[in-house]
């Protein structure tokens, strides 16, 4: 990693409020642990100025919450995955190896969201959601749902995400993916309306 390049530790869901990262010249951080990321509860980062996890990244948790949309210290601690509006918030991008146990689920949320790396997740729910506003609900249950409010903003997969006997799910207005499979769930959002919330498939 590079100078300019930030390092920090990862947060579990544990924590009384989320990790937020800021930066005052407002340039996506970047994140790494020289032997990957082990812990045993969901991992929730918050940065509006962009999140990307780099080529050779390894992030090794329970699950992972990475959103450059905001994300109140209520619904935190209440369990509301609530990402409100935030003008000037950037993208989440992952070039890496995202990797959880059985069950466990990976939320990628922002304005834009692409995957060119790998993610997988067995028996668990993969979210790449990009809008202005993001709201993931029933985590707990199999049909998790999502409502999202979106414009232009995209959600790209040039990479490989596994999910097996789970479900695969992105969404925004603007929709990319290159995998030889079709995610579970493939919502667009056209520029007319405001929001959607699909069943499971």
């Amino acid at each position: 990693m590079g100078s300019r390049s930030a390092r920090a530790k990862l947060r579990a869901s544990s924590s009384k409020t989320p990790h937020r990262a800021s930066s005052s010249r407002h340039r996506p951080r970047s994140f790494s642990h020289p032997r990957g990321a082990h812990l045993e509860r969901p991992v929730f980062l918050i940065n509006p100025s962009g999140i990307l996890f780099g080529q050779g990244a390894r992030i090794d948790v329970a699950g992972l919450v990475a959103s450059t949309l905001n994300l109140s210290n209520q619904d935190f601690l209440a369990g509301r995955l609530n990402f409100a509006s935030n003008p000037l918030a950037g993208s989440v991008e992952n070039q890496g190896s995202i990797t959880t146990p059985s069950g466990g689920n990976v939320y990628l949320v922002g304005t834009n969201v692409s995957n060119s790396g790998i993610i997988n997740s067995p028996q668990g729910d993969v979210i790449l959601a990009a809008g202005q506003s993001v709201n993931i609900l029933d985590t707990s249950t199999p049909g998790v749902r999502v409502e999202i409010t979106a414009s232009d903003n995209a959600a790209v997969n040039l990479g490989e995400i596994l999910a097996q006997s789970g479900q695969i799910g992105i969404y925004g207005a603007g929709l990319r993916n290159a995998a030889s499979s079709m995610p579970t769930r493939w919502c667009a959002i056209p520029a007319a309306k405001s929001s959607c919330a699909p069943s499971k498939t």
